[in-house]
Order: C-alpha cells, then sequence, then structure tokens
C-alpha cells in the first residue's frame, strides 16, 4: 500500500476549488441511495485480508468495499509527522484536526509514505503560540523576499516557491523582528528604513517616492485580529499591517542570531 500526499496546486481559493464541483455530484448520489452518508463515525482500523484493503472498522464494525480512499486531510498539526517528513525547526498554522490520523491508519497496515514534502508549512515570521503553533504569518510568497542560511548566504531561487529552499539550509532558524525587538534595536525612527535589493525591485516592491525605502513586516500582532505590526517607507511603525503593510509589492526582512565566538 503506498499512501500519497497529494500536492496543493489549488491556488486561490484553496480546497473550496475541488469541494465546491464535487458537491452537487454526492448530493444527488446521496439523494439516489448510491453513497450512504455516515457522520460521527471515526475509523478505527483498516481492514486488511490476503493483503488487500478490504473496507474500514468504526469501532467493532466491520464495512467492507471493493475500494477504500483515505480522504483525512493532511498532517500539518502534527510535529511528530512533520519531522519525521524531514520538516525540523517548524511552526504550523494549520487546523488541529490536520493531525495525520489517516496516515496512521496506513501505517499500521504497512502503508508506505510518498510525497510528504508537499504541504503549507512555514519557517518563520509569524506570532507563535503554543509550542509550534502559530496564529498569524507573514506571506513569504511577495515578491521581494529571500531565504538565507544562518552565513547570510541565499539558498536557492526564491521565485519557485519551492519548500525545499528552507530544507537545503543547514540551520533554517530564521524569523522576523518583534515590536519589541525593533523598538530595542532599531530605536531610531531612521534607523527602520530599508532598502530594497535589485531582486526586490525587479519583482516591484514599494519604494517611497521620497524616502527610497520600501515597506516591510514584523511578527508581533497589530491593533486587530487581522493586522500584524509593519514598518513603512519612512522608517514609522505600524499597527495596522493589513492595512499599511500587507500588499504584494511590500517584503520580509528575515532575521538570525550569529555566535562570533566560533
Amino acid at each position: 500500500m503506498r499512501v500519497t500526499l497529494a500536492g496543493d496546486n489549488s491556488g486561490l481559493g484553496g480546497a473550496l476549488n475541488y469541494l465546491n464541483p464535487l458537491t452537487d455530484r454526492l448530493n444527488k448520489a446521496i439523494e439516489e441511495g448510491s453513497v450512504q452518508l455516515m457522520l460521527n463515525s471515526t475509523v478505527t482500523e483498516l481492514v486488511v485480508k490476503d493483503g488487500k484493503c478490504t473496507g474500514v472498522k468504526v469501532g467493532e464494525v466491520e464495512y467492507s468495499a471493493p475500494t477504500t480512499l483515505l480522504a483525512t486531510g493532511g498532517y500539518c498539526h502534527n510535529e511528530e509527522l512533520l519531522k519525521m517528513a524531514g520538516f525540523d525547526n517548524i511552526v504550523s498554522q494549520a487546523p488541529k484536526t490536520s493531525n495525520g490520523s489517516g496516515f496512521y491508519l496506513a501505517q499500521a497496515v504497512g502503508g508506505v509514505f510518498d510525497n510528504m514534502d508537499k504541504l503549507a508549512t512555514y519557517y518563520g515570521g509569524g506570532l507563535m503560540t503554543d509550542g509550534f503553533e502559530m496564529t498569524y504569518g507573514a506571506n513569504t510568497n511577495y515578491p521581494g523576499r529571500i531565504y538565507v542560511d544562518l552565513n547570510g548566504n541565499r539558498v536557492g531561487d526564491e521565485t519557485t516557491n519551492d519548500v525545499h529552499l528552507w530544507m537545503n539550509a543547514p540551520e533554517d532558524k530564521l524569523y522576523l523582528l518583534s515590536h519589541e525587538e525593533i523598538l530595542h534595536y532599531f530605536p531610531e525612527q531612521s534607523s527602520r528604513m530599508a532598502y530594497a535589493t535589485e531582486h526586490a525591485k525587479a519583482q516591484g516592491c514599494t519604494i517611497g517616492e521620497t524616502t527610497g525605502a520600501c515597506r516591510w513586516w514584523l511578527r508581533t500582532t497589530g491593533a486587530r485580529k487581522m493586522d500584524m505590526w509593519g514598518v513603512r517607507v519612512d522608517g514609522r511603525l505600524t499597527a495596522y499591517g493589513m492595512q499599511d503593510v500587507d500588499w504584494p509589492t511590500n517584503t520580509v526582512r528575515p532575521v538570525f542570531w550569529m555566535d562570533y565566538s566560533k
């Protein structure tokens, strides 16, 4: 048995691009009696006979079928499975229901995992809550962002949006500054002004007409739940990041600690 995690190329709309076209067909099949919908029925075991999955168990009740399809969602909120797939030093915005329960069902009967590194994960730029949970993340897909390792070296071509870029970094401990940290390290307004790289300019990032600087994200929640703190083109801080910073033409500034004694 091979368990393949499908890559999500759904674009805007996410899973709704899949669900909406199927809803009418599913409802019609239920009305015709060709599909039985069972709610509040947790599968506890896959039934395997002669090396073939023949159905599932819900508690002590066994349901047989010619084909069994595991469609239990991903595992982005399961730190154990993330590490098993090679993701370390990682945080998650996924709902707690994305716990990989279906993967464990398959593993219990000898399932082999495949394509496990195709999932939405974040390596920083967010507000941490509990362990590896993050409630809000900066959109690192914006033009102008770069991925660097602890030595400041680029780890790949950021325009590919390839999560493997992070995995190529030997120590991927990157993050965005918090509101408290920027006030500590950059107390003067002028010191917070950032100037875009040639790559960022080529991607069309916003440049201040009078300052020549760009806007960039912090990781601290702003005035509203939808906002993060950010820095304007003149170095002023704004608590309304969704309004002032969250645009496709804005930037992020990843930071890391360096031990000069080594």
